[in-house]
């Protein structure tokens, strides 16, 4: 059974975050990608996105509670602060708002972006890669498109993938690289992962870790299409292919990959491109490196099921102020400690008021009579 509260997604959040700044240094460190494979990193980038997702709190889970900050900082979510909206109300319209901003401006970049395929299509002279050829990886016939507009080859499109040339001509070893890296992103779907992950990314605008996994499944796309291509070949041939990538590289433009859903064969950007050549050249993960990582990472994330943090508001400062002057020991006849541990007593004029805990009132009236409820 899952629980859910105001204290499991706080914890649920900070978590993420704490996780996402551990883990976004992790993979700004070029040596992990020579011990750890990516499918692992994409793993666990996936999984602190759910944790996130799911902010609850499983049956067996430790209650920590607090007297300091926590209650606080519940109260104040919690206190209307905007025309009678508290801070869950406007971080629910803010995050309405923003994610109906994003889908605008990415449905336009979209269009944008379909026109400009559109016109390369019309200038553009046309191929067929057979089914059947030793280039094509996707095992279906695919049309490719030649235009002077193209600065660099890439795939697009969802229902109709096709793959795009520059004018410029390759020779056969540069050229069957090219179309069996976009072919094999056609035959892995990635166009439609792409898509998938945009709208998720639309409905998370605001929380950190998706734009770290977005950046990481990009990666592990064109690693596992590196790795594809270079089946099979020689360490000099591997050399070559990641010469051949940074050539094109300094031919990219950014204008059209703004607006289009595709698939490049070279990777704009150090930091992608780096990672890629270090796994390209320096293959030398160590499969119990990968389990230890699973493990420890694991843990980490699982863990966050298992604890949440709730305001213990018994001794807590603002409590205790809030009742100080206001009723004397002396105006209750007696308390009745309640299923739920809170504490009800009562008044000698038959009203009665609720206390959060036995605690908080041994500590207010420490000589009042506390029954057990009848």
């Amino acid at each position: 059974m899952m629980l859910f509260s105001l204290s499991s997604c706080l914890y649920a959040f900070t978590a993420g975050m704490i996780l996402s700044i551990v883990f976004l240094f992790l993979l700004n460190t070029k040596a992990l990608y020579s011990v750890i494979h990516p499918k692992i990193l994409v793993f666990f980038s996936l999984l602190i996105i759910v944790r996130f997702m799911i902010p609850g709190e499983l049956f067996f889970a430790k209650t920590i509670s607090m007297t300091f900050f926590v209650p606080d900082l519940h109260d104040f979510i919690k206190n209307d602060i905007f025309f009678g909206y508290n801070l869950i109300d406007m971080f629910l319209l803010i995050w309405m708002i923003g994610s109906i901003l994003f889908l605008i401006i990415t449905i336009s970049q979209w269009w944008k972006g379909y026109r400009q395929l559109e016109r390369i299509k019309e200038n553009a002279v046309q191929s067929i890669l057979l089914k059947n050829s030793a280039w094509n990886s996707a095992k279906r016939d695919l049309k490719v498109f030649k235009s002077r507009y193209v600065c660099s080859p890439f795939s697009a499109g969802l229902k109709e993938a096709a793959i795009f040339l520059p004018e410029k001509e390759y020779d056969q070893e540069k050229l069957r690289w090219i179309l069996h890296h976009e072919s094999t992103h056609i035959y892995n779907k990635d166009l439609w992962k792409n898509l998938g992950y945009r709208l998720t990314t639309i409905l998370l605008w605001w929380f950190v870790p998706v734009y770290i996994f977005r950046k990481l499944l990009s990666l592990f796309q064109e690693i596992r299409v590196d790795q594809k291509v270079l089946e099979f070949k020689t360490e000099i041939e591997g050399i070559q292919y990641a010469r051949f990538l940074i050539e094109e590289v300094e031919t990219q433009k950014l204008g059209l990959n703004q607006n289009l859903n595709l698939a490049t064969f070279s990777t704009l950007g150090g930091w992608m491109m780096g990672k890629r050549l270090s796994y390209i050249l320096d293959e030398k993960r160590k499969g119990y490196l990968n389990v230890v990582f699973c493990i420890l990472m694991g843990v980490l994330v699982l863990s966050g099921f298992c604890f949440v943090i709730e305001p213990d508001y018994s001794l807590s400062e603002y409590t205790l102020k809030q009742f100080e002057g206001t009723y004397g020991e002396e105006d209750f006849t007696h308390g009745e400690i309640q299923e739920d541990g809170s504490v009800e007593c009562y008044l000698y004029n038959g009203e009665s008021i609720n206390f959060p805990s036995e605690e908080l009132v041994t500590t207010i009236f420490p000589n009042l009579e506390i029954k057990k409820e009848s």
